[in-house]
């Protein structure tokens, strides 16, 4: 996302081109999209390994004692939810392409 912003900069403060209706939209929904989808899928991704990983912890350290199909039923569960998470960023970084484009054909 960080790296979006330059885009963002070039196209405004270097061409002087502005966002305006339709582009300004796209361009929200990229930023809103992409940072909620990226979040969530990161978020999601840290949880499941998290308990992944406590499940398959030693006894001995606080873990569960468990072994790799102990962890892989737990990651099963936010397989579907990341997928949804960068189903919803790749939507956000097209919308932001589209908005790019609009706003370099603008005069």
């Amino acid at each position: 996302m960080a790296v979006t912003s330059l885009f963002y900069f070039y196209i405004e403060t270097v061409q002087g081109k502005a966002f305006k209706g339709i582009g300004k939209a796209l361009s929200w929904i990229h930023l809103g999209l992409g940072n909620i989808g990226v979040a969530g899928a990161s978020l999601a991704a840290m949880w499941g390994g998290y308990w992944a990983a406590q499940a398959m912890a030693k006894l001995e350290v606080g873990g569960l004692g468990g072994t790799s199909a102990d962890a892989h039923a737990i990651l099963v569960v936010v397989e579907e939810p990341i997928a949804a998470f960068i189903a919803l960023a790749l939507l956000g970084f097209f919308a932001g392409g589209l908005g790019y484009l609009i706003a370099m054909q603008s005069k």
